[in-house]
């Protein structure tokens, strides 16, 4: 039951990662332009003097989180964004533009009829994909099977 259960909390996350994968891209880029990311660049003896030294540690220190308009809160948001890529460099190029269709807005009917696939051939493919991302997900640390 438990196992069931942080499966589906599991698929739900990965759902909205995808959902709103657009949208953490631009976060992302936000808060790697924003001035005000002392967080980032301070080291152990204390805040960088020079600027260009603080610009070359914001640009590869990992941002550590986003949160989104509707107070969606994302952890590692660059390893997710990374491993969304992942998933859509393994998929067959029709697979990605159906999953693309899918969460981008068009509810299943749409893509279904658009791409010319039956309602189950689409489900079917949206579980491997949520299969496929959890995986990746396990693999890049980004979530976990057990507790």
């Amino acid at each position: 039951m438990i196992k069931e259960k942080r499966r589906k909390s599991a698929y739900r996350f990965i759902d909205r990662i995808l959902r709103h994968r657009a949208e953490i891209q631009i976060a992302v880029d936000e808060a790697r332009n924003t001035n005000n990311r002392d967080n980032f660049c301070r080291a152990s003896s204390g805040q960088i003097s020079d600027p260009t030294a603080a610009k070359a540690l914001q640009n590869i220190i990992a941002v550590p989180f986003v949160t989104l308009s509707n107070g969606f809160h994302i952890k590692k948001p660059e390893k997710w964004l990374e491993a969304v890529n992942r998933l859509f460099d393994v998929l067959y190029p029709d697979e990605a533009k159906i999953i693309n269709m899918l969460y981008n807005g068009h509810n299943a009917i749409k893509t279904s009829r658009i791409c010319g696939v039956s309602m189950s051939a689409l489900y079917h493919l949206r579980s491997e994909c949520r299969h496929i991302l959890a995986e990746i997900a396990c693999q890049y640390d980004l979530i976990s099977v057990v507790e």
